[in-house]
């Protein structure tokens, strides 16, 4: 363990100047009573890590740091600044240590920690702490010394828990090797009671210690399955272990179908029997109190590679079942004598790694009973939402909507939505290196990191499905390590959020659409963005993760469609869709389509791109500005991808910018601009681009532009106003004028200068957006000098006047965007660089 890369800070966990000599009895408080000093180092892999030391015997001979934790609470690269304060209250209280860290994503985080030799049983709002045993130390706690069979061996069998769940979130039903059923009831650290539970059947009794799998299907209720076919059902109310059925192969899991939380009504238990190799899976019904038999039903019909290894219930005629190699099957039962389940919809891997869960989305109050989205996790370290489309003569079918890969992974073992019943929020967990990590997904917040060893090991997590979004920290995880059972326990987090963050790098490109803004950076995601006027942030709403290099581009096509670029001729079409559903990230992106027609070495940049509707609405005609002077136009679809229509080359000048100015009836005119500061158009005829006129505007590389279409000039048909921001820190302003009487005739245009501002900034200008107030034009620009400036675009003599100028708090800026007036409000502008701000623009500016 350790940093991925350089570390920026090393702390040591003391109070005051560390240089500050301490005595015996102050450094044995600081050391938990063990002689150990905590350090703390922050690294350029944006982790914090707290590393052991000690200081007696480092006094003597050089000792080694001993890895504690870390703390992965940032995105993207780099800890630039941190604080560590320590305190000890009056009267002897616990000392405690405070963990400021900041990142390059803009995020703030508090980190709080107690020393080893204090804990917090007093405070029954926040625990954490972990417990481990061996059945001799259970046998102990009971209160009677382990028995072991009697043997003339001498080697005797180790009894072992391996198998186990949590019936509650603080009771754990476990059974060991040798047939014994525990259960045991946590209340507090070192406070955990452990009973032996009888089974007064033999033949019971006797195959508990072929038990294989326990899972919980009711608040306080499980059903045990053994390798010899047996299923039992445990219930908390009589402590009974019941017979429920004898079946036809060995058992290797069992999924829950009904509703585990506390607040379940008291319907019947519902779980899916899964069994070894070629025997088909079982469908149980029981009765909630006594765990008897209502409905028993085969599921059939699957293939035999099929191996389930999950399932949910969608609706009242759907099952669904998820395998251990990708596939996804959708189940009715069969109207015949023997009512078993058999598959209607076969949905193939997206890859061939596990479907750990399948969770459906809560529905939104205006939906109908049935179910339209399921949520699907996977070991590939994502998650992926489906619509369910039901029809009533066909059988169902699902279709991607959403897929995207969280930060936590790479293994994600389960979902669940909380109790929250305007806005529930998605809880994913899974295993991060060593630690097993509970992850809100809606909030992008780490809720607990449990050091367990790794995935491959035998785990269960407790939760109340029920609880909502704020009591999501309490969890309880019980896992296997090294033949032991463990506990770790958390109620409340250990961290907040003092700021919340953006991206882990720079901000690249920005692009609006309606409410919703996206925004690209140069730590390879893309994020969507909601602006929150009550609360004046902006809320995220998704987060993609395709592009293996930073981005260079963002745009939206309405605003069901985004498309993005960056290197490696990268070039992506998103679909973007607002789920029916009260889910609170119920924003849907999914990779539609992928650019494929690059060159032989594939490493050029696509510099810019624009998009506009091709008449179809299915159809969108794009335009790349490659890095080695080529000019493309690409007519995308969903079901063909894009297909080239018009190419054309520049000089020897890499070009920067491009804009459709018609794209209509075969018509493909465009604007680009170029490192040479030059501005020029084109007009395509006959699959080739021609140049039709260039014109300087800047005295090195054009770095920004914005077009607007105006209604007067030239001949009556209109001309554009196009504003561009070059590195020689200038603002131009030009006039692409019609220069046909006949409207009706291929457009033809002709650039004129209009105005240019030489010292616009004091460093290059990386954004301008265009935007009108009361019938005036208006351009918005952004630079490295971190002001933000209106400018008053006139024609004639007056040329550009700058009417307001702020500074923002936002470095490296790298583009800007004007968000869409709401009724009654002002508008805004959106600065994006290292961060995002948001002003209002007022009369003025």
């Amino acid at each position: 363990m350790g940093h991925a890369s350089r570390i920026w800070g090393v702390w040591f966990g003391l109070p005051g100047d560390p240089a500050t000599l301490l005595t015996n009895a102050e450094r044995q408080r600081w050391s938990g009573g063990e002689g150990l000093l905590s350090v703390y180092s922050f690294g350029e892999d944006a982790t914090a890590q707290k590393w052991s030391l000690d200081v007696e015997a480092a006094l003597r001979d050089p000792q080694p740091l001993v890895h504690d934790k870390t703390y992965a609470l940032h995105d993207g690269k780099h800890l630039w600044s941190r604080a560590v304060y320590c305190n000890v209250e009056e009267g002897g209280g616990a000392p405690t240590t405070r963990i400021l860290t900041g990142g390059a994503d803009s995020k703030i985080t508090l980190i709080k920690e107690t020393a080893a030799d204090h804990d917090d049983d007093d405070d029954d709002d926040v625990y954490n702490y972990a417990e481990t045993w061996e059945t001799r130390d259970i046998r102990a706690a009971i209160g009677g010394e382990e028995q072991l069979p009697s043997t003339t061996t001498t080697k005797q069998r180790k009894e072992v828990i391996g198998r186990y769940d949590f019936l509650t979130p603080d009771v754990l039903l476990a059974v060991g090797n040798m047939g014994t059923l525990l259960l045991g009831t946590f209340r507090g650290k070192n406070t955990t009671t452990w009973e032996e539970l009888a089974v007064d059947d033999e033949a019971t009794r006797a195959d508990m210690q072929n038990v294989y799998a326990i899972r919980r299907v009711s608040y306080g209720g499980a059903l045990l399955g053994s390798v010899t076919g047996g299923i039992y059902y445990f219930g908390l109310r009589d402590r009974r272990v019941v017979p429920v059925a004898r079946l036809a192969g060995r058992v290797v899991e069992v999924n829950a179908l009904s509703d585990t939380g506390r607040g379940a009504a008291d319907d019947d238990v519902e779980a899916v029997v899964h069994l070894h190799r070629d025997a088909a899976s079982v469908h149980l019904v029981l009765d909630r109190d006594t765990g008897a038999v209502k409905s028993q039903a085969a599921i059939d019909g699957l293939d035999s590679r099929f191996v389930a290894v999950s399932a949910a219930r969608i609706d009242d005629d759907l099952l669904a079942l998820g395998s251990r190699h990708g596939w996804i099957a959708l189940l009715r039962r069969s109207a015949d004598d023997d009512g078993a389940w058999r598959p209607v919809f076969n949905l193939p891997p997206a890859s061939g790694d596990a479907i750990t869960a399948i969770v459906p989305l809560p529905p939104s109050p205006s939906a109908d009973s049935r179910a339209k989205y399921v949520l699907a996790t996977s070991r590939d370290g994502k998650y992926r939402i489906f619509q369910l489309q039901f029809d009533s003569v066909a059988a169902p079918q699902m279709m991607l909507l959403h897929e995207t890969t969280p930060p936590f992974g790479p293994w994600i073992e389960g979902a669940w939505f909380t109790g929250d019943a305007a806005a529930p929020e998605l809880i994913l967990y899974g295993f991060r290196s060593k630690d097993f990590v509970v992850w809100n997904e809606t909030r992008r917040e780490e809720l607990a990191a449990m050091d367990c060893g790794g995935a491959h090991r035998t785990f269960r997590l407790a939760r109340d499905e029920h609880a909502p979004a704020c009591a999501a920290g309490r969890v309880r995880l019980a896992f296997t390590r090294t033949s032991r059972l463990a506990v770790h326990s958390q109620r409340g987090r250990f961290h907040e959020v003092v700021r919340l963050g953006q991206h882990g790098r720079e901000i690249r490109s920005l692009a609006a659409a309606g409410r919703y803004v996206a925004t690209g950076a140069e730590d390879t995601t893309i994020r969507l963005w909601e602006f929150d006027s009550d609360s004046s942030r902006m809320q995220h709403r998704a987060y993609m993760k395709r592009h293996v290099t930073g981005l260079q581009k963002v745009l939206w096509r309405g605003d069901e469609y985004l498309f993005s670029s960056g290197g490696n001729e990268e070039l992506f079409a998103w679909r973007v869709r607002t789920l029916d559903s009260v889910y609170a990230g119920r924003l849907a992106v999914v990779c539609e389509g992928v650019f494929t027609d690059k060159s032989p070495m594939k490493d050029l940049r696509i510099m810019d791109f624009d998009v506009a509707p091709d008449g179809d609405a299915d159809s969108t005609v794009v335009t790349i500005a490659l890095s080695n002077s080529a000019l493309k136009t690409y007519r995308y679809t969903a079901a063909g991808g894009f297909a080239l229509v018009c190419a054309g080359m520049y000089t020897g000048a890499c070009l920067t910018q491009s804009r459709h100015l018609e794209t209509q009836n075969g018509n493909l005119h465009v604007v680009t601009a170029s490192t040479d500061g030059h501005v020029a158009l084109w007009q395509g005829r006959g699959g080739k681009y021609e140049l039709a006129q260039t014109l300087q505007v800047h005295q090195s590389s054009v770095k920004s532009l914005d077009l607007t279409r105006r209604g007067g000039g030239g001949g009556g048909g209109g001309c554009y106003g196009v504003v561009t921001g070059g590195d020689d820190n200038a603002l131009a302003w030009m006039l692409l004028k019609r220069e046909a009487d006949d409207t009706a005739r291929p457009l033809c245009v002709r650039a004129e200068l209009g105005a240019v501002v030489r010292r616009a900034h004091a460093a290059a200008v990386t954004g301008v957006a265009i935007t009108e107030h009361d019938g005036e034009v208006r351009c918005v620009s952004v630079s490295n000098d971190q002001w933000v400036k209106t400018w008053a675009i006139r024609e004639g003599a007056q040329g550009m006047r700058l009417l307001d100028e702020v500074y923002s708090g936002v470095a490296d800026a790298g583009d800007v965007a004007v968000l869409e007036r709401k009724r009654g409000g002002g508008g805004r502008v959106v600065v994006a660089g290292v961060g995002l701000e948001v002003w209002r623009r007022d009369g003025r500016g």
